[in-house]
């Protein structure tokens, strides 16, 4: 499960694309991650948390950053799954047909999207 969007950055975006590709991969992707990071912190306020839990880890303490192998400026914020991450997200983003859904990523995500935005036009002004 993951949220992902798309940053119109105009002006910003043809100026790093004038840069030499190592620096303009570079720059992105720090921009990019920076962004992501913000949405995850935000997230992890957001997630449930059960103090009583005595095995596995906690929701909030599986939200991670991935960079999406094969591109350059593509993370996702999303919840590891597994045994060594919280399999339930979903469940709980969600909801089931006997439990109502406790979202906090799609809340994250809209509710820092103007900070992402700036965040990352931060880091590329940089």
């Amino acid at each position: 499960m993951d949220i992902s969007f798309n940053l119109d950055l105009g002006e910003l975006r043809s100026i790093v694309n004038k840069l030499p590709k190592e620096l303009k991969q570079k720059v992105t992707r720090n921009a990019v991650r920076s962004g992501a990071r913000i949405i995850k912190e935000r997230a992890k306020e957001l997630a449930t948390y059960d103090n009583k839990r005595v095995v596995g880890i906690h929701l909030r303490d599986a939200i991670i950053v991935k960079h999406v192998k094969g591109t350059n400026d593509i993370h996702r914020v999303g919840v590891k799954g597994g045994s060594k991450g919280a399999p339930h997200g979903h469940l709980l983003e969600f909801g089931t047909v006997k439990m109502t859904a406790k979202p906090f990523l799609l809340p994250a995500f809209i509710e820092t999207k103007p900070l992402v935005a700036k965040r990352m036009i931060q880091n590329l002004s940089n």
